[in-house]
Protein backbone atom coordinates (compact mmCIF):
# COMPACT_ATOMS: atom_id res chain seq x y z
CA UNK A 1 0.00 0.00 0.00
CA UNK A 2 1.21 3.48 -0.94
CA UNK A 3 -0.31 6.86 -0.07
CA UNK A 4 0.77 10.25 0.81
CA UNK A 5 2.10 11.08 4.49
CA UNK A 6 -0.34 13.92 4.77
CA UNK A 7 -4.13 13.44 3.29
CA UNK A 8 -6.09 16.59 2.77
CA UNK A 9 -9.32 16.54 4.76
CA UNK A 10 -12.34 16.72 2.46
CA UNK A 11 -10.64 16.24 -0.61
CA UNK A 12 -10.49 12.97 -2.82
CA UNK A 13 -6.65 11.33 -1.99
CA UNK A 14 -5.12 8.43 -4.34
CA UNK A 15 -4.38 5.23 -2.42
CA UNK A 16 -2.14 2.64 -4.13
CA UNK A 17 -2.84 -1.13 -3.43
CA UNK A 18 -1.17 -4.08 -4.67
CA UNK A 19 -0.42 -7.70 -4.56
CA UNK A 20 3.88 -7.66 -5.66
CA UNK A 21 4.32 -11.61 -8.02
CA UNK A 22 0.98 -12.69 -7.21
CA UNK A 23 -1.16 -15.21 -10.01
CA UNK A 24 -4.11 -16.31 -7.97
CA UNK A 25 -7.60 -15.55 -7.60
CA UNK A 26 -9.07 -12.16 -7.35
CA UNK A 27 -8.49 -10.43 -4.12
CA UNK A 28 -11.26 -7.97 -2.51
CA UNK A 29 -9.31 -5.03 -0.69
CA UNK A 30 -11.25 -2.97 1.68
CA UNK A 31 -9.51 0.81 2.28
CA UNK A 32 -10.71 2.08 6.07
CA UNK A 33 -9.23 5.57 7.42
CA UNK A 34 -10.24 5.33 11.46
CA UNK A 35 -9.41 8.20 14.25
CA UNK A 36 -6.28 8.33 16.25
CA UNK A 37 -4.79 6.65 18.47
CA UNK A 38 -8.12 4.86 19.35
CA UNK A 39 -9.24 3.18 16.39
CA UNK A 40 -12.86 2.90 17.63
CA UNK A 41 -14.59 5.05 14.59
CA UNK A 42 -14.13 4.29 11.13
CA UNK A 43 -13.96 7.70 9.22
CA UNK A 44 -13.85 6.75 5.68
CA UNK A 45 -14.10 3.68 3.67
CA UNK A 46 -13.70 2.24 -0.10
CA UNK A 47 -12.86 -1.40 -1.84
CA UNK A 48 -11.47 -2.60 -4.74
CA UNK A 49 -11.08 -5.67 -6.18
CA UNK A 50 -7.68 -7.04 -7.61
CA UNK A 51 -7.79 -9.17 -10.32
CA UNK A 52 -5.26 -10.96 -13.35
CA UNK A 53 -6.79 -8.11 -15.24
CA UNK A 54 -5.58 -4.95 -13.88
CA UNK A 55 -1.80 -7.05 -12.45
CA UNK A 56 -3.57 -7.19 -9.55
CA UNK A 57 -3.14 -3.23 -8.63
CA UNK A 58 -5.23 -0.57 -8.23
CA UNK A 59 -5.40 3.39 -7.60
CA UNK A 60 -8.31 3.74 -5.35
CA UNK A 61 -9.53 7.59 -4.23
CA UNK A 62 -10.68 7.90 -0.53
CA UNK A 63 -12.43 11.42 0.84
CA UNK A 64 -12.23 11.67 5.11
CA UNK A 65 -14.87 13.72 6.15
CA UNK A 66 -13.91 17.08 8.00
CA UNK A 67 -16.82 16.46 10.93
CA UNK A 68 -14.14 14.51 13.22
CA UNK A 69 -11.24 16.94 13.12
CA UNK A 70 -10.04 19.60 15.74
CA UNK A 71 -10.61 23.69 14.87
CA UNK A 72 -7.19 24.11 16.47
CA UNK A 73 -5.10 25.04 13.71
CA UNK A 74 -1.98 24.51 16.24
CA UNK A 75 -3.15 20.56 16.89
CA UNK A 76 -1.17 18.25 14.61
CA UNK A 77 -4.35 15.27 13.60
CA UNK A 78 -3.67 11.93 12.37
CA UNK A 79 -5.25 8.75 11.44
CA UNK A 80 -4.55 4.99 10.47
CA UNK A 81 -4.67 4.35 7.22
CA UNK A 82 -5.49 0.37 6.70
CA UNK A 83 -5.92 -1.94 4.10
CA UNK A 84 -7.54 -5.33 4.66
CA UNK A 85 -6.56 -7.85 2.60
CA UNK A 86 -7.88 -11.50 2.78
CA UNK A 87 -4.75 -12.70 4.48
CA UNK A 88 -3.33 -9.34 6.14
CA UNK A 89 -3.81 -6.23 7.32
CA UNK A 90 -1.32 -3.17 5.93
CA UNK A 91 -1.34 0.09 7.72
CA UNK A 92 0.22 3.63 8.58
CA UNK A 93 -0.09 6.51 10.46
CA UNK A 94 -1.06 10.02 8.39
CA UNK A 95 -1.20 13.20 9.01
CA UNK A 96 -4.55 15.61 8.49
CA UNK A 97 -5.14 19.30 8.73
CA UNK A 98 -7.16 20.72 10.66
CA UNK A 99 -11.25 21.76 9.76
CA UNK A 100 -12.66 25.25 10.62
CA UNK A 101 -16.57 26.05 9.98
CA UNK A 102 -17.18 29.90 9.11
CA UNK A 103 -20.15 31.81 9.38
CA UNK A 104 -21.58 34.26 6.73
CA UNK A 105 -24.08 36.91 8.10
CA UNK A 106 -27.43 37.66 6.52
CA UNK A 107 -27.83 39.20 2.69
CA UNK A 108 -30.50 40.50 0.75
CA UNK A 109 -31.79 39.64 -2.37
CA UNK A 110 -32.38 42.22 -5.01
CA UNK A 111 -34.52 40.78 -7.89
CA UNK A 112 -33.85 37.50 -6.43
CA UNK A 113 -30.04 37.43 -6.85
CA UNK A 114 -27.41 38.05 -4.34
CA UNK A 115 -23.64 38.12 -5.66
CA UNK A 116 -20.84 39.16 -3.48
CA UNK A 117 -17.10 38.00 -2.08
CA UNK A 118 -15.92 36.50 1.00
CA UNK A 119 -12.69 36.63 2.25
CA UNK A 120 -11.37 33.18 3.65
CA UNK A 121 -9.46 33.40 6.89
CA UNK A 122 -5.58 32.49 6.76
CA UNK A 123 -6.52 29.72 8.66
CA UNK A 124 -9.06 27.23 6.80
CA UNK A 125 -9.62 23.83 6.30
CA UNK A 126 -8.24 22.87 3.04
CA UNK A 127 -10.77 20.35 1.39
CA UNK A 128 -14.39 19.93 0.41
CA UNK A 129 -16.73 23.03 1.38
CA UNK A 130 -20.28 23.68 1.52
CA UNK A 131 -22.15 26.86 0.74
CA UNK A 132 -25.91 26.61 2.84
CA UNK A 133 -28.04 29.28 2.64
CA UNK A 134 -31.44 29.17 4.28
CA UNK A 135 -34.59 31.83 3.85
CA UNK A 136 -36.20 33.06 7.08
CA UNK A 137 -39.86 32.13 6.03
CA UNK A 138 -39.33 28.64 5.70
CA UNK A 139 -35.77 27.62 7.91
CA UNK A 140 -36.42 24.03 8.14
CA UNK A 141 -35.31 23.65 3.82
CA UNK A 142 -31.79 24.82 2.74
CA UNK A 143 -30.08 24.73 -0.10
CA UNK A 144 -26.36 24.14 -0.71
CA UNK A 145 -23.50 24.03 -3.45
CA UNK A 146 -20.41 22.55 -2.90
CA UNK A 147 -16.66 23.97 -3.72
CA UNK A 148 -12.79 23.06 -3.24
CA UNK A 149 -10.41 25.24 -1.23
CA UNK A 150 -6.99 24.31 -2.15
CA UNK A 151 -3.61 25.44 -0.97
CA UNK A 152 -1.49 27.21 -3.34
CA UNK A 153 1.82 25.41 -2.92
CA UNK A 154 4.76 25.55 -5.50
CA UNK A 155 5.52 21.90 -5.39
CA UNK A 156 9.48 21.04 -4.63
CA UNK A 157 9.59 19.03 -7.72
CA UNK A 158 7.97 18.42 -11.31
CA UNK A 159 7.21 16.41 -13.47
CA UNK A 160 7.13 16.33 -16.82
CA UNK A 161 5.85 14.12 -19.71
CA UNK A 162 7.11 13.46 -23.18
CA UNK A 163 5.85 10.48 -25.69
CA UNK A 164 7.93 9.27 -28.12
CA UNK A 165 5.28 9.74 -30.71
CA UNK A 166 2.25 12.37 -30.77
CA UNK A 167 0.28 9.75 -31.98
CA UNK A 168 -0.58 6.70 -31.74
CA UNK A 169 -1.18 4.58 -35.48
CA UNK A 170 -4.21 2.07 -34.99
CA UNK A 171 -1.50 -0.61 -36.02
CA UNK A 172 0.97 0.27 -33.30
CA UNK A 173 1.87 -2.15 -30.96
CA UNK A 174 2.92 0.35 -27.75
CA UNK A 175 3.64 3.93 -27.00
CA UNK A 176 6.46 4.91 -24.74
CA UNK A 177 5.96 7.85 -22.48
CA UNK A 178 9.58 9.02 -20.87
CA UNK A 179 9.16 10.56 -17.22
CA UNK A 180 11.37 12.92 -16.00
CA UNK A 181 11.33 14.65 -12.49
CA UNK A 182 13.46 17.31 -10.89
CA UNK A 183 13.73 19.35 -7.90
CA UNK A 184 13.50 22.49 -8.56
CA UNK A 185 17.20 23.14 -6.98
CA UNK A 186 18.56 20.92 -9.66
CA UNK A 187 18.64 17.48 -8.04
CA UNK A 188 16.70 14.37 -9.36
CA UNK A 189 14.13 12.64 -7.59
CA UNK A 190 13.66 9.46 -6.78
CA UNK A 191 10.86 7.61 -6.21
CA UNK A 192 7.40 5.37 -7.45
CA UNK A 193 5.32 6.81 -10.17
CA UNK A 194 1.80 4.92 -10.27
CA UNK A 195 0.64 6.14 -14.15
CA UNK A 196 -2.85 5.41 -15.78
CA UNK A 197 -3.75 5.81 -19.76
CA UNK A 198 -7.26 6.19 -20.98
CA UNK A 199 -9.20 7.54 -24.12
CA UNK A 200 -10.99 10.71 -24.10
CA UNK A 201 -13.54 10.53 -26.06
CA UNK A 202 -16.32 14.23 -25.86
CA UNK A 203 -14.57 15.67 -22.78
CA UNK A 204 -14.76 12.78 -20.60
CA UNK A 205 -12.15 10.54 -19.59
CA UNK A 206 -12.15 6.94 -19.21
CA UNK A 207 -9.34 4.79 -18.11
CA UNK A 208 -7.77 1.84 -19.63
CA UNK A 209 -7.59 -0.61 -16.08
CA UNK A 210 -5.40 -3.11 -17.63
CA UNK A 211 -2.81 -0.41 -18.23
CA UNK A 212 -1.93 0.66 -14.12
CA UNK A 213 1.39 0.37 -13.88
CA UNK A 214 3.88 0.80 -10.89
CA UNK A 215 7.20 2.57 -12.31
CA UNK A 216 10.08 3.21 -10.59
CA UNK A 217 12.02 6.79 -11.04
CA UNK A 218 15.74 6.31 -10.62
CA UNK A 219 17.99 9.41 -10.74
CA UNK A 220 15.03 11.57 -12.31
CA UNK A 221 13.71 9.44 -14.61
CA UNK A 222 11.63 6.32 -16.06
CA UNK A 223 9.66 5.46 -19.02
CA UNK A 224 5.79 3.95 -19.20
CA UNK A 225 4.70 1.83 -21.88
CA UNK A 226 1.32 1.37 -22.89
CA UNK A 227 0.44 -1.92 -24.87
CA UNK A 228 -1.81 -2.59 -27.62
CA UNK A 229 -3.72 -4.87 -25.63
CA UNK A 230 -4.09 -2.18 -22.77
CA UNK A 231 -6.28 -0.54 -24.87
CA UNK A 232 -8.34 -3.79 -26.89
CA UNK A 233 -9.16 -5.01 -23.18
CA UNK A 234 -11.06 -2.03 -22.29
CA UNK A 235 -12.32 -1.17 -26.35
CA UNK A 236 -12.16 -4.63 -28.57
CA UNK A 237 -12.44 -2.51 -32.10
CA UNK A 238 -9.73 0.19 -31.71
CA UNK A 239 -10.62 1.85 -34.88
CA UNK A 240 -14.10 2.72 -33.07
CA UNK A 241 -11.44 5.30 -31.26
CA UNK A 242 -9.95 7.02 -34.16
CA UNK A 243 -9.62 10.63 -33.94
CA UNK A 244 -9.70 10.08 -30.39
CA UNK A 245 -6.98 11.62 -28.51
CA UNK A 246 -5.06 8.96 -25.40
CA UNK A 247 -4.31 10.56 -21.78
CA UNK A 248 -1.58 9.30 -19.41
CA UNK A 249 -1.93 10.21 -15.54
CA UNK A 250 1.24 10.12 -13.31
CA UNK A 251 1.22 10.20 -9.94
CA UNK A 252 4.73 10.08 -8.09
CA UNK A 253 5.30 9.81 -4.79
CA UNK A 254 8.81 10.20 -3.70
CA UNK A 255 11.01 7.98 -1.97
CA UNK A 256 10.40 8.38 1.94
CA UNK A 257 6.55 9.31 0.98
CA UNK A 258 6.85 12.96 2.23
CA UNK A 259 4.85 14.16 -1.07
CA UNK A 260 3.31 13.37 -4.62
CA UNK A 261 2.69 15.39 -7.73
CA UNK A 262 0.27 14.64 -9.90
CA UNK A 263 1.02 15.03 -13.80
CA UNK A 264 -1.32 14.73 -17.01
CA UNK A 265 -0.46 14.59 -20.90
CA UNK A 266 -3.33 14.79 -23.28
CA UNK A 267 -3.99 14.53 -27.28
CA UNK A 268 -2.04 11.79 -27.85
CA UNK A 269 -4.05 11.52 -31.12
CA UNK A 270 -5.20 7.38 -32.46
CA UNK A 271 -4.57 7.71 -36.14
CA UNK A 272 -5.19 5.52 -39.37
CA UNK A 273 -2.31 6.72 -40.83
CA UNK A 274 1.20 8.49 -39.31
CA UNK A 275 1.01 10.88 -42.56
CA UNK A 276 -0.64 12.91 -44.56
CA UNK A 277 0.99 13.27 -48.00
CA UNK A 278 -0.29 16.71 -50.26
CA UNK A 279 1.09 17.28 -54.12
CA UNK A 280 2.58 21.02 -54.38
CA UNK A 281 3.28 22.33 -57.39
CA UNK A 282 3.68 19.32 -59.08
CA UNK A 283 2.67 19.41 -63.06
CA UNK A 284 -0.74 17.69 -64.21
CA UNK A 285 0.69 16.48 -67.42
CA UNK A 286 3.74 14.41 -68.24
CA UNK A 287 5.90 15.64 -71.52
CA UNK A 288 7.76 13.14 -73.26
CA UNK A 289 11.69 14.17 -73.02
CA UNK A 290 11.23 15.83 -70.00
CA UNK A 291 11.61 15.58 -66.26
CA UNK A 292 8.99 14.95 -64.46
CA UNK A 293 9.65 16.98 -60.39
CA UNK A 294 7.64 15.72 -57.79
CA UNK A 295 6.83 17.86 -54.58
CA UNK A 296 4.93 16.77 -52.03
CA UNK A 297 4.63 17.81 -48.02
CA UNK A 298 3.97 15.63 -45.60
CA UNK A 299 2.52 16.36 -42.04
CA UNK A 300 1.73 14.65 -38.67
CA UNK A 301 -2.11 14.15 -37.97
CA UNK A 302 -1.38 17.57 -35.89
CA UNK A 303 -0.56 19.17 -39.32
CA UNK A 304 3.05 19.83 -37.89
CA UNK A 305 5.54 19.21 -40.80
CA UNK A 306 6.89 15.54 -40.64
CA UNK A 307 11.41 15.60 -41.25
CA UNK A 308 13.34 12.76 -42.14
CA UNK A 309 10.65 10.65 -43.28
CA UNK A 310 11.05 8.74 -46.48
CA UNK A 311 9.15 9.20 -49.83
CA UNK A 312 9.04 6.75 -52.54
CA UNK A 313 7.68 7.94 -56.01
CA UNK A 314 6.57 4.70 -57.98
CA UNK A 315 6.71 3.27 -60.89
CA UNK A 316 10.32 3.96 -61.16
CA UNK A 317 10.76 3.40 -57.89
CA UNK A 318 12.38 6.86 -57.02
CA UNK A 319 13.69 7.50 -53.46
CA UNK A 320 14.04 10.66 -51.17
CA UNK A 321 13.45 12.03 -47.83
CA UNK A 322 11.45 14.98 -46.41
CA UNK A 323 13.15 18.32 -45.12
CA UNK A 324 12.80 20.11 -41.83
CA UNK A 325 9.62 21.79 -43.35
CA UNK A 326 7.97 18.29 -44.50
CA UNK A 327 8.81 18.90 -48.10
CA UNK A 328 10.31 16.58 -50.45
CA UNK A 329 11.14 16.85 -54.07
CA UNK A 330 11.98 13.93 -56.12
CA UNK A 331 12.44 13.76 -60.16
CA UNK A 332 10.84 11.03 -61.20
CA UNK A 333 11.87 10.70 -65.28
CA UNK A 334 13.78 11.85 -68.01
CA UNK A 335 12.09 10.18 -70.99
CA UNK A 336 14.03 10.12 -74.37
CA UNK A 337 14.29 12.92 -76.75
CA UNK A 338 13.66 13.01 -80.63
CA UNK A 339 16.94 12.15 -81.86
CA UNK A 340 17.05 8.83 -80.10
CA UNK A 341 14.28 7.37 -81.80
CA UNK A 342 16.17 8.78 -85.35
CA UNK A 343 18.52 6.76 -87.65
CA UNK A 344 20.66 7.77 -90.40
CA UNK A 345 19.28 6.91 -93.72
Amino acid sequence: MSAPNLLRVGTAENVFVECQDYTGADKRVEIHVMNHPTKNKRLATASVTLTAINKFQELVQIMIPTGDFSKDPSIKQYVYLQAQFPDRLLEKVVLTPEGIILPLDPVSLKSGIHSGDYQLAEIVSIGLWKVVTKFHGNPQQSFSAEFEVKEYVLPSFEVKLNPTSPFFYVDDQELTVNIKAMYLFGQEVNGMAYVVFGVINDGEKKSFPSSLQRVPIERGVGAVTLKREHITTTFENIEELVTKSIFVAVSLLTENGGEMVEAELRNIQIVTSPYTIHFKKTPKYFKPGMSFDVAVEVVNPDNTPARGVAVVVEPGTVNGFTADNGMARLTKYKGPTTDDHCKDE
